[in-house]
């Protein structure tokens, strides 16, 4: 049998049998019916999130961006309680670490990796809601000419960040002033369209 929580219920049905000794089935079912009952508990904690987001018009304002769901609404508005102590976007994304590390030689400066700094469950949730989308541009689909590019030229797991670099700043004029604020968004491709000239690309 398969191992896993989601093969929980199997294991259960599986030691009804008549074949398996009662010694077996109760130190089968034992962690299986925890199993069970943790699922039940996150599913219950999922519908809460849902229920309080949607009464929260704090977490729907982030829900007017791509790629943001009220998982991740709510994540954001519970870590950046005071969004009116951020300058701007890239204050946000900086407290989130989703920013490069900035550096210096010769009067040169360069950007490295990402901090990976500050609030990691946030940073995470907009990561995994960026890869649909990207994996989406990989595969011809419209979207966006910049997100192209860096589909193009860097892994998908470096385009993620970016978009969920791109996508998180937004949130910042969201959270302080309402979806009248959301910074205007770059047109979108048409359907089969793709750029001819694969020119440089850089994240600001």
């Amino acid at each position: 049998m398969a191992k896993g929580i989601y093969n929980a219920d199997r294991l259960i049905a599986a030691c009804d049998r008549a074949d398996v000794p009662v010694s077996a089935r109760e130190a089968l079912t034992l962690p299986a019916d925890g199993s069970v009952g943790t699922q039940e508990k996150i599913a219950r904690l999922i519908a809460d999130i849902h229920a309080d987001a949607k009464a929260n018009d704090a977490a729907q304002r982030p829900r007017t961006i791509p790629g943001i769901d009220r998982i991740t609404a709510s994540a954001l508005v519970a870590a950046l309680r005071e969004a009116s102590g951020f300058r701007s976007g890239r204050d946000l994304a900086a407290r989130i670490g989703l920013t490069p590390k900035p550096h210096s030689t010769g009067g040169k400066g360069r950007l490295g990796r990402i901090l990976k700094t500050g609030n990691r469950d946030s940073r995470r949730l907009l990561f995994l809601g960026t890869i649909a989308p990207v994996g989406a541009r990989r595969r011809g689909e419209p979207g966006e000419d910049w997100l192209w590019m860096i589909t193009e030229r860097k892994k998908p797991e470096q385009a993620a960040i970016a978009l969920a670099n791109r996508i998180g700043r937004p949130d910042c004029a969201l959270l302080k002033n309402g979806p009248e604020n959301q910074a205007t968004r770059p047109a979108r491709l048409k359907p089969g369209h793709l750029p001819e000239k694969k020119g440089k690309c850089i994240v600001r």
